[in-house]
This record gives C-alpha cells, sequence and structure tokens, in this order.
C-alpha cells in the first residue's frame, strides 16, 4: 500500500527558477551534453527517467510533481498545470478543438527561444507543440508516439497499470452519471465539474439502504437475489434501468457518523454493485469507481479489499505545514486518484461532515448529549479544549480547558445540572450530562472539540437536538349546566369542559362522539394553551353542541412527542359539584361537603368501574383504534404516529369505554 503525503497549502512549487532553466540551454548547446541527461522541467542533472512527452530526462522530485498533476483539470475542462513542467502561474492554452494541454511561460522561453511565450499569446488561435505539425521547436522536440509514451510512464512510475481513454473535447463533455452508495457527493462533484449545477436528479444518484438493489429486471417471475414476486418488481431498484453509468462511488462511514452495519459491510455492498454498474468489456465508454475507507477497515479487510477490487490501495494524507488534518484510504481505477484535487474532495467533501443527532427527554429526567470521536484514540486531558454551548446564541453550557483539568458552566441555568465525565473524555467520549431536565432545555445544543497539539484545530464537531415532553394529565371531562334550562327545544345547547395540565409541548385536542366514534368538527370546540408557573402547558377546551337526549361525548389530549392519547369520557349529566368549570354550583352543601361528596362520588365510580370491567374487557376489536393512555414507564421512542384520524373511520365501539388500545380494541379504564 502506497502512502502519500500532499501539502494543499496552494498549487505545485515551480521547479527551479531561471537559472535552473537556463543550464538546459547552456548544456545542450554549449557542453554537448544529451538533452536526455538534463531534466527538461528545472534543469537538474540529476535525472531519474526520460520525459514521457518530450525528449529530455526529469528528475525524481518533477518527476512526483508530473504524476501528481497529470490528470488534473480546471473547470473549463483544461489541464491545471504546464504538459512540461507540470507547474507554472502564466499558462498558454492550446486552441485545437480536440486538445486541452497549457504550457507555462517560462518553459516555452527556456526551451523553444526567448520571447517565444509573448509570440504565441499573441497568435490567434495558438496550436501546442503536440498538435503542430513540426516535432520540433528550439530545444522542444516531441517524442513519436507520445501517447503510448505517456501510459508506459503512468504504468511504471505509479506502479499501477492504466487504461487509457481518447481525451473528450471540451465542447463534446456532458455531466457524469454517477451512483453514489452510502453518502451523497454532489456538492463535491458540482464544485470539481463532474455535475453541472442544475443538473437533472438521474445524473445523480445517491443510495443510502442498498440492501434491495438488484441488477435488471425479473426473471422467471422473481427479482435476482431478491425473494419478491415479478410483479413487485417494479418496486425494486434496478441499477439498469438507470442508464450507463460514469462513475460509482462508496466510502465506509465519514467520521462522526455511526450506521449499524460493520465496516467490512460497506465493503461488499460497494463490490456487488459495481458489479451491477460495470458496462460489459466489450463496451469502449469510460468507467470509473471509487472506494474510499475512512480509516474503519481492520487489516483483514483491507486484504480482502486489494483482492476484490483488484487493485492497491492508496493512503491520503492532508498535510499542511507539519500539521495532520485529515486521511483516507482510497481504492479506484481513476488516474487522478494521487492528485490534491481529488484529496481535496475526499478530505472536505466526506471526512468533514458534523453529526447531527437528536435526543428526546422527559421533564425532570437526566439525558446524554452524544458528542463522541469516531476513532479509537486516546485523549491527553492537558491538550484538548471542550466547549458545549447553545447553538442560537453560542452562550457557554459547560467546558474543559488544560489548565489544570478545569472545567466549569458560563450559564447560571446549567450550574450544578452540565458536566463532562473526564474519564470518558480520555476516551474520546466528550458527551454532556444533563440532569433535571426543563422544558427550557428543548434547543440545540453544539460540542466543539480542539486540540493544542494540532495548533488549535477543530477536531470534532457535534450539534445535537433536545426535544423536552411532559406527560400530560388525564383530562378531567365535565358538563356545563345551562343558565336558564328550560327543557329540550331547537336553541338550546350542550356544552362540556376538557381540562388537562402540566404537559409539554402544546397538545393537540380532539372531541370524539362516542356514540359512533366519529371526531367532532374542529370548528365546534374553542381550546385555550397556557404556561404556568413551571413553564409546563395547561389546556382547557370547551365545546358546545345542539341539545340531544342522553349526550355522549369524549375527550382526547394528543401529545405527539410521546405519542401519547389521553382520553375521557364526558358525563350524560351536568356536573354536580367539585367541578370549577361548571357554570352553576349545586345549591344546599355547607362547607366541607362538597368535597366529601366529590369523594363519595369518586369511590362509586370506582366501584362501578370495577363492576363494569369484565363487562369491557368481552368487548370485541372494532375498528376504532382511538386515542390511548400511556404508562410513565413507557420510552420516549421514534415508533409510528397515533392517526388521529383512524376515528373518522370507526363506526363502532365499545359501549362505555373511556379509552381503547390500537392493538386490542376495549382494555378498560385509563390510567394516568
Amino acid at each position: 500500500m502506497e502512502e502519500i503525503l500532499l501539502d494543499l497549502g496552494g498549487r505545485p512549487r515551480s521547479p527551479t527558477r531561471q537559472r535552473g532553466r537556463d543550464l538546459i540551454q547552456y548544456e545542450v548547446t554549449v557542453n554537448r551534453r544529451d538533452i536526455e541527461a538534463v531534466c527538461l522541467c528545472c534543469g537538474s542533472l540529476q535525472v531519474h527517467t526520460r520525459h514521457p512527452l518530450f525528449e529530455g530526462g526529469m528528475c525524481t522530485p518533477c518527476k512526483d510533481r508530473f504524476l501528481e498533476a497529470l490528470f488534473v483539470y480546471d473547470e473549463d475542462g483544461y489541464q491545471s498545470y504546464c504538459s512540461i513542467c507540470a507547474a507554472g502561474n502564466m499558462l498558454l492554452i492550446c486552441e485545437s478543438p480536440e486538445c486541452t494541454r497549457c504550457y507555462c511561460f517560462e518553459c516555452v522561453d527556456a526551451l523553444v527561444g526567448p520571447g517565444a511565450s509573448d509570440k504565441a499569446h499573441g497568435t490567434h488561435s495558438w496550436a501546442c507543440f503536440l498538435c503542430l505539425p513540426s516535432p520540433r521547436h528550439g530545444l522542444l522536440r516531441r517524442r513519436r508516439r507520445w501517447r503510448e509514451q505517456l501510459k508506459t510512464f503512468h504504468d511504471l512510475q505509479a506502479g499501477s497499470p492504466l487504461k487509457m481513454y481518447k481525451t473528450v473535447p471540451v465542447w463534446k463533455r456532458e455531466p457524469l452519471r454517477v451512483l453514489s452508495l452510502f453518502g451523497d457527493i454532489r456538492q463535491e462533484l458540482t464544485s470539481l465539474g463532474f455535475l453541472e449545477s442544475g443538473s437533472e436528479a438521474g445524473r445523480l444518484r445517491h443510495l443510502e439502504d442498498v440492501t434491495n438493489v438488484v441488477r435488471r429486471d425479473a426473471q422467471h417471475g422473481q427479482c435476482p437475489h431478491v425473494k419478491t414476486p415479478a410483479a413487485h418488481c417494479a418496486h425494486v431498484p434496478q441499477v439498469e434501468k438507470w442508464g450507463p453509468i460514469d462513475l460509482v462511488f462508496g466510502s465506509t462511514p465519514a467520521p462522526g457518523h455511526t450506521r449499524g452495519c460493520p465496516p467490512g459491510w460497506f465493503l461488499f455492498q460497494f463490490h456487488r454493485l459495481l458489479q451491477y454498474a460495470r458496462p460489459r468489456p466489450s463496451n469502449p465508454k469510460p468507467f470509473f469507481w471509487m472506494f474510499v475507507d475512512n480509516l474503519l477497515l481492520t487489516s483483514n479487510d483491507q486484504a480482502t479489499a486489494t483482492r476484490f477490487l483488484e487493485t492497491e490501495p492508496a493512503t491520503l494524507q492532508d498535510v499542511r505545514g507539519r500539521v495532520l488534518h485529515g486521511a483516507v484510504r482510497v481504492w479506484s481505477n481513476i488516474p487522478a486518484v494521487k492528485s490534491p484535487s481529488l484529496l481535496l474532495l475526499l478530505l472536505s467533501g466526506l471526512s468533514a461532515e458534523i453529526q447531527q443527532t437528536e435526543v428526546r427527554a422527559k421533564v425532570g429526567s437526566h439525558c446524554l448529549l452524544s458528542c463522541v470521536y469516531p476513532g479509537r484514540l486516546h485523549f491527553d486531558l492537558d491538550d484538548v479544549y471542550i466547549y458545549w454551548q447553545i447553538s442560537k446564541s453560542n452562550t457557554a453550557v459547560t467546558y474543559h480547558i488544560p489548565r489544570n483539568n478545569s472545567s466549569g458552566q458560563a450559564d447560571s441555568r446549567y450550574q450544578g445540572r452540565a458536566h463532562l465525565s473526564l474519564d470518558s473524555v480520555e476516551r474520546g467520549n466528550f458527551s454532556l450530562h444533563l440532569r433535571n431536565v426543563t422544558p427550557q432545555d428543548a434547543q440545540k445544543f453544539t460540542c466543539l472539540v480542539f486540540r493544542k497539539s494540532l495548533n488549535m484545530r477543530k477536531i470534532l464537531e457535534a450539534v445535537v437536538t433536545l426535544r423536552v415532553a411532559a406527560n400530560f394529565s388525564m383530562p378531567v371531562v365535565g358538563r356545563l349546566v345551562a343558565s336558564t334550562p328550560s327543557g329540550p327545544s331547537q336553541d338550546q345547547v350542550l356544552t362540556f369542559t376538557c381540562t388537562s395540565t402540566d404537559g409539554y409541548p402544546q397538545p393537540k385536542v380532539y372531541w370524539i362522539n362516542r356514540t359512533d366514534a366519529s371526531l367532532l368538527d374542529r370548528a365546534l370546540h374553542n381550546d385555550t394553551v397556557s404556561l404556568n408557573v413551571r413553564g409546563l402547558y395547561d389546556v382547557v377546551s370547551v365545546l358546545t353542541v345542539p341539545w340531544v337526549p342522553s349526550p355522549s361525548v369524549g375527550c382526547c389530549i394528543e401529545n405527539v412527542l410521546l405519542q401519547q392519547n389521553l382520553t375521557s369520557s364526558g358525563p350524560a349529566e351536568p356536573s354536580a359539584g367539585g367541578n370549577t368549570s361548571r357554570i352553576t354550583e349545586t345549591p344546599g352543601l355547607a362547607p366541607g361537603e362538597g368535597s366529601r361528596a366529590v369523594t363519595i362520588v369518586i369511590a362509586v365510580l370506582g366501584v362501578v368501574a370495577v363492576a363494569l370491567a369484565g363487562t369491557w374487557a368481552k368487548c370485541r376489536p372494532r375498528s376504532y383504534t382511538g386515542a390511548r393512555a400511556v404508562t410513565q414507564e413507557q420510552e420516549l421512542t421514534g415508533g409510528p404516529e397515533v392517526s388521529i384520524t383512524q376515528h373518522r373511520q370507526a363506526r363502532e365501539a365499545c359501549a362505555l369505554s373511556p379509552r381503547k388500545d390500537r392493538r386490542t380494541g376495549c382494555t378498560g379504564q385509563a390510567e394516568r
């Protein structure tokens, strides 16, 4: 495996300045030295190999630079560096329709003759030295069969065989068709010119889940490799339907992104889809692929990758000055896999992603906000700076600085509630422990980690969204006594109230006609939601409906975040006492008798509930799948949200049932 250190601080350094170039003319014309014994790029006499395009030698540093820049192109479609020295600041561009090569002014003046660059610059439609009929221009002499010489040069010096394709003119080029596996690299490909801005969706197909992807249409009633009837194959992704693919890209998860599969799984899935996308051997169309390992594969996995992909990997390290900013391991058939531009694509586009996670917690509980370095590194407490802050305001929540391993809280709201585990920090776990969660903690937090030994370079950034929830109390439904009860009439209405307290976030309120389990029109009830002194929400809903005999309604309080639905039934008769929402009070009760009456009523209701429990349990499951309560122990999971519209679809319900379970139908009285 080859390891490459690339300095990305700028363009490749130019060869020895004019003094070295002057030596070429002197050595060849005065000393009669063979030009093959002089480096054509810098004038050095320490020749390592021959220049592949023109007669002349090449020293080791210039050879390495030439290999780096050989296949690097700018956004205009032309080569980025001089075709002679692989450097240069001011470049002449060949204007032949089929050519994309450039030449620096220094090389042209030193090898062709003084002032030759200005003359070429003033020429209309200038053709380069590889396109002109004459093979010789001053000291610059084109090699015979230079295309074959270039391929041989790359195969010998780069250590890997190279398949050569005819250069496509700029005006004939089209955006690539890219199959990107496990990571979306649209932005990076567009910035490097592989995709046009606004390219149609078919140009880049990004897949995160590839388990069901197959090669082609159904055969003999089955999709290949998938136990799916042929009638359903249209819903299975098929590579051949996506058209000819130019580039297949895959990678192990980038630092800061964890998946449920081991790193080797990404390698084998990439190899499987690579075989699906690869054109037939007789197809002359160029086809490229690349697999990037973010240093997660084990040594056995690396050996397997080399055997399956039939090429040795290159480890690319982003070294700026003396600081290592990142590294990746690459298997690819792309000739420019060792070039600086491609390294920028791999490191900046794939390795520098920010962790994005979401955490849910109940009010009063403790939670952990994750910020974990993906590599297996041991961290010195004297080398890391850790900052947890509120994303919106950049207010510090807690921090760790190397001075005496000190830490603290900058915001008084988190005093004694937020802390880091220094033992975990040494193992690369910079997670924040937050105690006694409050509704005010519902926001985004940012974790920033810097290393002093890397000149305070940021090595990790994570954004955690904390979502806070609290159970609402079981709703209390009361029927209000009419102010002027005069018997049933068309003008008389019934009024019910529903009250629930101490929940978070804001709830959704529904009223249910328990006769047919349908939802009542939203316009029939008025909901008032307010914050109490604890920062939690109280809700009061008032339902007004036309008078009917023996009304049967229910109130449902839905907490979407908790996936909690609490349903209570309304009384058929107006509340007689202890109901704070009623309009008129029951007369004739001495002080204290009201509370005793409430106690008696609750006791009687409890006895009735026990007596009816057996009857309720015998109700068969219905199509009505209404709201249900959850216990305090229910996990904050991300399961499917309760669909309240199911009430509309139901037309049968168990009589007198205060709530119904989505799975078993009537299950008895809900408990808070």
